[in-house]
């Protein structure tokens, strides 16, 4: 039996450290743009939809991704593997195409995308190593 890799888990767990900063951070700018900028309600509210759907489908992908590690089980890696992909999709929403992009948002955006491609190689060696 394989045994849950370190490594992994150390990402995951920096991850959702980063994953709670992020939407924390976001909301913060949701509301200051909201406040400051000329928004529509409409658009506000699609903002913080999109904001609440990464936060959830992220925070699902790391608990799915770190109970295959500690377990050393194949699918539950796979189907973290599988939730990155709309992860990926939600924060290029933030990085592109939300009402207002402030550059600092596309700062945090691009550290989100450097911790899960460093989260990604592990979880493939996990998919090779685990049964």
């Amino acid at each position: 039996m394989a045994e849950s890799q370190v490594s992994l888990a150390v990402l995951i767990y920096f991850g959702r450290i980063f994953t709670v900063f992020f939407s924390l951070f976001e909301a913060g700018l949701l509301l200051y743009k909201g406040l400051t900028l000329p928004f529509e309600v409409e658009r506000l509210v699609t903002d913080c939809i999109c904001l609440i759907a990464f936060l959830g489908v992220d925070l699902i992908r790391l608990s799915v991704a770190d109970s295959g590690n500690k377990a050393a089980a194949r699918s539950p890696i796979g189907l973290s593997l599988a939730l990155t992909v709309p992860a990926v999709l939600l924060s290029v929403f933030f990085y592109q195409w939300q009402t207002y992009v402030l550059s600092i948002e596309q700062t945090i955006v691009i550290m989100y995308w450097t911790i899960v491609g460093i989260q990604v190689l592990p979880k493939f060696i996990g998919l090779g190593i685990y049964n």
